[in-house]
């Protein structure tokens, strides 16, 4: 009979943590598995790794509590402090269509609390914004090594070389209407033209189904946001599953 208690009690331990620890597993085989994740995935894997892991510090069961706190405590040495995170982490989250910028916001707060989560997430977006800003410095420089130039450069050539110069074409004179509006409504900047950082985030975020694909998503836009497809080339094709998973 005791035998048989025994056998029944360490039955349901091992169903018991197997319930538990398979999350866990499926969470390791996403993040270790090279062919099925992009570095966009990552923090989407932590955030979700936090919350299995607060389940189990609320469990009615005390071994639960034990082995989610050790690995609470394991958790807290790699991703406990956001000052010690990578920010292209967060970077390649933004630039998941299906999360975007609010959504890192909620996730930051959930994680490290509400003071913490909004510094940290004031300070990507700092960070991310000057990114972008390179990034556009370095399109307009390529743009000029192909030998595109203005019109003005182009008759200054023209001068050097001591040949007639032709009128510059002329130019439509500018709508008075246009001319009264813009006068009007001089330092609104409320109809001012978007970056493609601005209108990207501004945009509603796409359905995350089975069937999306994040690098189709970004090929099919490319012509649309060339500058954040660069950006998201470089962030998105970090590995990540050379991180041990312990």
């Amino acid at each position: 009979m005791a035998e048989c208690i025994r056998t029944f009690v360490n039955r349901e331990n091992v169903k018991k943590f197997a319930t538990c620890l398979s999350y866990f597993y499926v969470t390791t085989l996403r993040i270790s598995g090279s062919l099925l994740v992009t570095s966009n995935m990552h923090f989407q894997e932590i955030v979700d790794l936090s919350i299995m892991l607060d389940e189990m510090l609320v469990s009615d069961d005390q071994q639960i509590i034990l082995m989610g706190s050790q690995m609470r405590e394991k958790f807290n040495k790699y991703w406990g402090d956001p000052q010690k995170m990578n920010n292209l982490i967060f970077f390649a989250h933004v630039f998941d269509p299906t999360s975007k910028i609010k959504h890192l916001l909620y996730t930051l707060k959930a994680l490290f609390g509400p003071e913490k989560g909004i510094k940290l997430f004031d300070t990507v977006n700092d960070k991310l914004t000057i990114l972008f800003v390179e990034y556009e410095k370095a399109d307009v420089r390529v743009i000029d090594s192909r030998g595109l130039c203005t019109f003005q450069e182009l008759q200054n050539e023209v001068v050097s070389a001591q040949t007639p110069i032709l009128p510059p074409p002329t130019k439509r004179h500018m709508s008075l209407m246009k001319a009264k509006f813009d006068e009007q409504n001089k330092g609104d900047n409320s109809g001012s033209r978007k970056s493609e950082m601005e209108l990207y985030l501004s945009e509603a975020t796409v359905e995350n189904d089975d069937d999306f694909n994040i690098l189709k998503w970004r090929k099919l836009n490319s012509e649309r946001f060339p500058i954040l497809s660069r950006m998201a080339r470089d962030i998105l094709v970090v590995p990540i599953y050379i991180v041990a998973s312990e």
